[in-house]
């Protein structure tokens, strides 16, 4: 089993490496190319080392409960994980499930090296259609993509946008008759989202328990001409009937984060966000650089404001929320205990801002309360 072990340590390598995979890539006519390739490099290693004992090991049924076993727990683990971590999608599992999928296919080969019709037809049809259930599936994820359409009442859409913000033709015409926010009598909580379509002029009617919350860390991101994630920037030209967007030169939110952009009274938009996510973002990619009024380049961390002069075309004024005095200080909820000095801001927290009418700025994270203007944002 040692090398069953080397196998997952690699695969968790892999993982903490590159990330999660992205399974379009392997779309077809792709993945069907894959496949085949695979098969056939099985059989010709069950052909030449059929006798060996890697391969013999391999497709044994110890093999068989042990691959089983790693299925299943990996499936259960995936069910308590978030559902921004994308679980199906990782190394580790499509590592172990192309696993079990060799394991099948050198099992079979092995058994049906004499084939006969009456004793191995049933065995054949469970091991094959186990294989094409657990080969479709994969080949059938990779074929999904997630679309974003943007309806407004009593106009025709059809056109939907992918995760890079492309706009994609789809192949229905949608209409948004009515949508409607059911709120439980008691306390006044939305309990549902409910919204009547007419697809291809047929009814359809749609119903949530939540909604797509930007700042829970849930598909919120972009990417870039860099080809790293960006916060989105949507922008709308016929008050918002319709909407486009791409990536902005920020990065993205993530969970126990939630960020504020405000139209200041002297004119500016203001933005508040966070640079990272201080436990999920790979640490190669945590930070960004800050220039100061003379022109040095630091390397911060967490809570920073922007401001845009042009509509959000550009920010060109960009600081860390932080006065440069060393602190130490709770942030509350997920934040908790965090040291806040020149290169580090709070790093997380669920922000709520307001100008009041003498220009000061109030901002409030999950517990902690920021006063400042505009002329100290512009001090950089």
């Amino acid at each position: 089993m040692k090398w069953l072990l080397a196998y997952i340590l690699a695969l968790v390598a892999l993982q903490l490496m590159f990330g999660n995979i992205n399974v379009e890539f392997f779309s077809f006519p792709i993945g069907l190319v894959l496949g085949v390739a695979g098969i056939a490099l099985l059989y010709v290693a069950h052909r030449e080392f059929g006798g060996g004992r890697f391969i013999t090991h391999f497709r044994s049924a110890r093999m068989a409960y042990v691959l089983l076993a790693l299925v299943a727990c990996c499936c259960v683990a995936g069910g308590a994980v978030p559902a921004f971590a994308r679980f199906t999608t990782s190394v580790p599992f499509v590592g172990l499930l192309v696993a079990l999928l060799a394991h099948l296919a050198l099992v079979m080969m092995h058994r049906l090296r004499k084939f006969s019709l009456g004793r191995d037809g049933a065995f054949a049809c469970v091991h094959l259609g186990i294989w094409l259930a657990l080969f479709s599936g994969m080949a059938g994820a990779a074929d999904t993509a997630r679309l974003h359409a943007l309806l407004a009442v009593g106009e025709d859409v059809s056109t939907a946008y992918d995760e890079n913000g492309c706009e994609l033709p789809l192949r229905h015409t949608m209409r948004l008759q009515r949508f409607a926010v059911e709120r439980n009598p008691a306390n006044n909580t939305v309990v549902q989202f409910r919204a009547w379509l007419l697809v291809d002029d047929e009814p359809c009617e749609l119903a949530v328990n939540s909604p797509h919350s930007v700042g829970r860390g849930i598909d919120n991101a972009v990417t870039g001409a860099d080809g790293k994630k960006h916060l989105p920037i949507s922008i709308s030209t016929n008050q918002g009937k319709t909407w486009t967007y791409h990536a902005s030169p920020f990065p993205p939110i993530q969970g126990h984060q939630r960020l504020v952009l405000l139209r200041l009274q002297e004119g500016p938009i203001m933005l508040v966000s966070f640079t990272d996510h201080p436990t999920r973002t790979p640490r190669n990619l945590q930070g960004m650089m800050f220039t100061d009024a003379h022109g040095n380049t630091t390397r911060g961390y967490g809570a920073y404001v922007a401001l845009s002069y042009d509509e959000g075309r550009t920010w060109p004024v960009c600081r860390l929320l932080t006065d440069g005095t060393e602190r130490h200080l709770n942030g509350g909820a997920w934040t908790q205990f965090f040291v806040m000095d020149a290169t580090h801001a709070e790093p997380r927290g669920y922000l709520a801002a307001t100008q009041s009418p003498d220009g000061m700025i109030h901002l409030l994270s999950s517990r902690i309360h920021y006063a400042f203007n505009l002329a100290w944002i512009e001090a950089k």
